[in-house]
């Protein structure tokens, strides 16, 4: 892509980024993070969400909560879907007060969870 002039934007970054984490590369997926990054590429909330269900899908739980504040240290709030596949991840692996916690950061930010949805997340 970039042979040909032309300069990967954050949707193909997140393409990319995408792909790695579903063939289970999450450590690539990190390092094409920071190339994004180190390029001036912002991310963005489904930067973060790929990344955490990347996470969340080789069980590295502890790693997606501390994406999770870096995100919104970053000024990236997460949205619904982040703290759906988050949860899901929490549930999965017991982490019952964690899910607690996240569930009424919900509640006050606005949101609807949805235990359901939570639950069923693939």
């Amino acid at each position: 892509m970039t042979q040909g002039g032309v300069s990967p934007d954050i949707w193909s970054y997140n393409i990319m980024i995408h792909g790695l984490c579903k063939n289970e590369m999450v450590n690539q997926a990190f390092e094409l993070f920071d190339i994004m990054c180190s390029k001036n590429l912002v991310p963005d909330e489904v930067t973060f969400s790929v990344l955490i269900d990347g996470l969340r899908k080789s069980r590295r739980i502890d790693d997606a909560l501390e994406l999770l504040q870096k995100m919104h240290d970053g000024g990236h709030p997460a949205n619904i879907v982040t703290f759906n596949i988050l949860i899901d991840g929490l549930c999965k692996n017991r982490r019952i007060k964690d899910v607690i916690e996240n569930f009424e950061h919900l509640s006050t930010k606005g949101y609807n969870p949805d235990v359901q949805n939570s639950l069923l997340h693939p």
